[in-house]
């Protein structure tokens, strides 16, 4: 679950869509329905004061916050209101994060280790608790991967996502955890032939990490489970191609071998030409530059085609990224023809610099013509 503060398609905040005087009313008036002295108008007040100048995460862990404040009970008793607000609720909502974010913040106790994974359990059915899963697998591994394997096995489609989307290696935004990658062996084992494709999905998302750190262990999964047949062939396709992603773009030979590409295919590949060989940058809308190249079959090839743009960075360091064009099958003798645009410009995220840069194309990993151009950054 991406939780970056990125805007929507009608350029509403995310924190200002998930965090705002609905769904606050919503969480409030869901508490107050379970717990007789719940002093709901304080609650609701300090929530919307402080809202405006925070974050999307910082909404969360404001809720969390006053959750404690607000609900003059134990531990466990808490635990219980927050049960019957999500018992409440037909769809689960975001503002139900901050659920599993008290838990990671008080209940990550041996004393209550079991009721707290309980209540992760059931937490995520209503809004993945993902992130607060992480802190309980660096401080209670054994138990916790212990419920992350019957999580694999159960019957609802939210907990056993959680068993392997929880123990990704890389996941975007979370805290790092400190067990082996290897241990979710046996919990993507019991999920890639799941029939959800918010499970397989995760699954994929999952090799991927880990074909970041250990190529091997990805590349022998995908194999394995090709091979038993226990997967729908349509969906294996889907597992085995968005789990290579990374792979496939830095040219791994054994990943392309796998999707059905030659790694040497046989093929003639023009020089690179180029609309033009110097780009000025001013502002947002940037500068684009063309480029085209012939390919000819030399026997019918299956075709992944890519190209690299390498760039400057600071301190006269160098460094390259992967973009997609197309796959096709050429015939032996066919020709084609292949355009591409693509625009540089000044960004928020990330800094261009003043310098060479070059194309680079990559066909099914194999590095092709190459050209060199100038880009100004005003």
């Amino acid at each position: 679950m991406d939780i970056k503060n990125v805007e929507t398609k009608g350029k509403i905040l995310l924190k200002d869509k998930y965090f705002n005087k609905t769904t606050i009313k919503m969480l409030t008036s869901c508490i107050e329905d379970n717990y007789q002295t719940f002093n709901q108008e304080n609650f609701y007040n300090t929530i919307m004061q402080k809202l405006p100048e925070l974050e999307l995460k910082q909404r969360i862990s404001l809720v969390c916050k006053c959750i404690k404040t607000y609900i003059e009970l134990d531990y466990q008793e808490t635990l219980e209101i927050l049960y019957k607000a999500l018992i409440a609720q037909e769809e689960g909502q975001f503002v139900f994060a901050a659920f599993s974010e008290y838990v990671e913040i008080y209940g990550c106790r041996e004393e209550v280790l079991d009721i707290s994974l309980s209540a992760l359990g059931e937490f995520t059915k209503s809004f993945s608790a993902e992130f607060a899963i992480r802190a309980f697998i660096n401080l209670f591994p054994v138990k916790t991967l212990e419920v992350m394997r019957e999580w694999s096995l159960s019957d609802n489609v939210h907990q056993r996502r959680l068993a392997c989307e929880g123990l990704r290696p890389k996941l975007p935004w979370a805290m790092k955890i400190d067990v082996n990658y290897s241990c979710s062996g046996e919990i993507l084992d019991n999920l890639f032939s799941d029939n959800d494709r918010y499970v397989t999905r995760s699954v994929a998302n999952h090799l991927n990490d880990i074909s970041k750190i250990d190529p091997a262990f990805t590349m022998k999964k995908l194999q394995k489970w090709k091979k038993s047949g226990a997967q729908g062939i349509k969906e294996m396709d889907y597992i085995i191609h968005h789990s290579l992603r990374t792979l496939i773009k830095k040219g791994n030979i054994k990943a392309l071998e796998l999707l059905g590409y030659n790694n040497v295919p046989k093929i003639e590949v023009s020089d690179i030409t180029l609309t033009k060989s110097d780009l000025n940058v001013f502002d947002y809308q940037g500068d684009t530059i063309g480029f085209e190249f012939e390919i000819r079959g030399l026997s019918k090839e299956q075709l992944m085609i890519d190209y690299i743009v390498e760039y400057p960075m600071s301190k006269g360091k160098r460094a390259t990224k992967v973009f997609k064009i197309k796959k096709i099958v050429l015939d032996k003798n066919q020709r084609m023809t292949i355009s591409k645009n693509h625009t540089f410009k000044k960004m928020t995220t990330k800094r261009l610099y003043t310098g060479k840069y070059h194309f680079t194309l990559q066909i099914n990993g194999q590095l092709f013509s190459k050209v060199e151009f100038y880009v100004t950054i005003q």
